[in-house]
């Protein structure tokens, strides 16, 4: 008799989210070569395919992720972005993913999920649900 054990793992997947603001912010990745030195982020926008203008850049190692903080002047909201992390010495790329800017505040834990609609649609409540066939 052939038995077998199913196992489940749940998984739990999150996007890269920034911010419009000019601060410092976080992201960690799992690069295909670890390296912290001589590294750039470079962030195109999906649309106008026009590259974030970078104005700060760390990059350490935090276990098996290098966590870049990054600082950048002209994000648009509500924009997608290409990231690219590559080397400058020879332009390898390290890691590639995409990024999403939005000024929501997003907490899966608590349920606050992003929202195209914030904002912009708003329920109204109504007295009852009669309606009148002539």
């Amino acid at each position: 008799m052939l038995s077998c054990k199913i196992t489940i793992v749940n998984r739990y997947t999150s996007m890269i989210v920034f911010t419009t603001s000019t601060g410092t912010q976080d992201m960690f990745f799992i690069p295909r070569i670890y390296d912290t030195t001589n590294v750039e982020v470079v962030l195109t926008d999906d649309i106008t395919l026009v590259d974030a203008t970078n104005t700060a850049a760390t990059f350490t190692r935090t276990g098996d992720y290098i966590k870049a903080e990054l600082a950048y002047s002209n994000l648009k909201e509500d924009r997608f972005y290409t990231v690219r992390v590559k080397r400058t010495t020879d332009n390898a790329i390290l890691y590639k993913d995409k990024l999403f800017v939005t000024n929501q505040v997003i907490d899966q834990v608590n349920n606050n999920m992003y929202s195209i609609n914030k904002d912009e649609y708003i329920e109204k409540e109504t007295s009852s649900n009669d309606y009148i066939v002539i």
